[in-house]
């Protein structure tokens, strides 16, 4: 059998607890084994923080989407400047090793944003600090703005990475959070279940209402 989703889970535990609390039939039923007024709502107060955390994590996982597309984003948009940067500033100092090294122009990009970053601020921070450098890249209409332009770019993907590093832990704990109050949930859900079986034995509608089904 499919486990069931979280949300069923709370689903199922939702229509359990609210029917046996609004029914008096069945919650005279359940008083008689313990499950007075107070065990009920200790069962509804555990509902609804999870319901609470189960909306607050899908809430974190939308802004960890979020800042995920806007990571990518803020890298497409620093590459539109980088790259050609990056190739031109290759024909400026093909014949200098030590600049070339300097700049890590040589080889491919580096594919994981951290990477990425160190990558290009290293690019940048070193061009704009050498004034012959930039005499060489201005042969290409390559102006100490456009350089200035494409640091800034790059520092706003050093932005968007920690929002994303962020948002990513507080999606995880949220996950967390959400995961250990259901299992408290869980456990009351079952105990409570065990019970109404024997409570509502000869009363199989209501153990329907409970979303317990007993087979014909």
């Amino acid at each position: 059998m499919a486990r069931k989703t979280i949300d069923q889970q709370i689903s199922d535990a939702s229509v359990a607890i609210n029917n046996g609390i609004s029914n008096v039939d069945i919650s005279r039923a359940l008083a008689v084994y313990g499950y007075d007024e107070n065990k009920m709502q200790q069962g509804r107060n555990l509902l609804a923080e999870v319901q609470s955390l189960q909306s607050k994590q899908k809430l974190e996982y939308g802004e960890k989407i979020a800042s995920t597309d806007n990571l990518h984003d803020a890298r497409e948009a620093s590459n539109k400047l980088y790259i050609p940067q990056v190739k031109l500033a290759r024909i400026a100092f093909s014949k200098d090793r030590g600049m070339s090294e300097s700049l890590q122009i040589n080889g491919r990009r580096k594919e994981s944003f951290a990477s990425w970053i160190s990558q290009a601020s290293t690019f940048y921070t070193n061009i704009l600090a050498s004034p012959s450098s930039i005499d060489a890249m201005a042969q290409f209409n390559i102006t100490v703005e456009k350089l200035q332009e494409g640091q800034q770019l790059v520092e706003e993907v050093a932005k968007a990475l920690a929002v994303q590093k962020k948002e990513t832990g507080e999606a995880q704990q949220s996950t967390e959070n959400r995961n250990v109050k259901l299992d408290e949930l869980n456990e009351w859900y079952s105990d409570y279940i065990t019970v109404a079986q024997i409570a509502l034995e000869d009363s199989p509608q209501y153990m329907e209402m409970l979303g317990i089904i007993t087979p014909n």
